[in-house]
């Protein structure tokens, strides 16, 4: 035992004494109890509101019908499509270009938007710097949220900022922009199938073959029509988004606990360790 730190009858006390200890160097705890209701005080002023837009789709319906014609057989499972972890194609391109620089540098275009998304800061008084779309992709991966629900493809897509009400505008014009984008690009991808197939169809003799082009060509005049339709092509919104009616950050009560619990705990350890160590 080393005689410059003696610590032999403190170490051996039991739970009563260390209690003791305690209520003996209870001014300690008071001021870390104090000390911790000041930082959570003055960190709640510091941490700009946020509110959080939600917003839930899911694959598109009409997508599990549109190949049927191909085999000549009208068929629906829903079942089995329920099953299928991240949904259609078009729903999995939706989901992984959601955040990507195509979406971003359309949303990067648009009048006021990286304005109002540049007030998003942690801290009152800052603001996000955004001068081209690869910032806004890099703040979109980072600030959108994509979790899945349950054992179901629906996503659930989160979004927090200061302002609720642009908070719920980002996600539904994300949201717009991605499905323009992939409807565009399908669409021409489409046209071009069509083109193709009414040309060999009128090259064909074969009356097998002519039938099979022919439930192809069906299947893609079917798209066509989907694709013209004004409604949500890549993803069905099965909620469209909207924010909290009060912020998420800062927990004011969650904060006010914590520290207060830190501030006591660290100050009944100060008390112990006071009397224990030598001056």
């Amino acid at each position: 035992m080393d005689p410059h730190f003696p610590l032999s009858s403190e170490s051996s006390e039991n739970f009563p004494q260390l209690i003791a200890r305690i209520w003996k160097n209870r001014r300690f705890m008071f001021y870390g109890t104090v000390i911790g209701l000041l930082f959570a005080f003055l960190l709640t002023l510091s941490l700009k509101p946020h509110y959080q837009a939600t917003m839930i789709v899911a694959p598109p319906s009409h997508d599990s019908r549109t190949d049927s014609f191909v085999e000549g057989v009208f068929v629906y499972a829903p079942n089995v499509e329920a099953h299928i972890p991240t949904g259609r194609p078009e729903f999995i391109r939706f989901e992984q270009s959601l955040r990507g620089a195509a979406v971003s540098a359309l949303i990067f275009k648009m009048d006021h938007m990286v304005d109002k998304i540049s007030e998003d800061s942690l801290w009152r008084g800052l603001s996000n710097r955004i001068k081209s779309p690869e910032d806004l992709s890099v703040y979109l991966y980072h600030h959108i949220q994509i979790e899945p629900i349950g054992a179901t493809p629906s996503r659930k897509i989160t979004y927090r900022h200061p302002d609720p009400e642009f908070a719920a505008k980002l996600l539904i014009m994300l949201r717009k922009a991605d499905d323009q984008i992939i409807r565009t690009s399908i669409k021409a991808e489409t046209e071009t199938k069509i083109e193709w197939l009414k040309t060999e169809f009128a090259k064909t003799l074969n009356p097998d073959h002519r039938q099979a082009l022919a439930q192809l060509l069906m299947s893609e005049e079917r798209r066509r029509m989907l694709l013209s339709l004004e409604t949500p092509y890549a993803v069905n919104v099965v909620e469209e988004a909207s924010s909290t009616p009060s912020p998420v950050i800062p927990n004011a009560p969650l904060t006010f606990v914590l520290l207060t619990l830190v501030g006591s705990l660290c100050g009944a350890i100060y008390g112990i360790f006071r009397d224990v160590v030598p001056k």
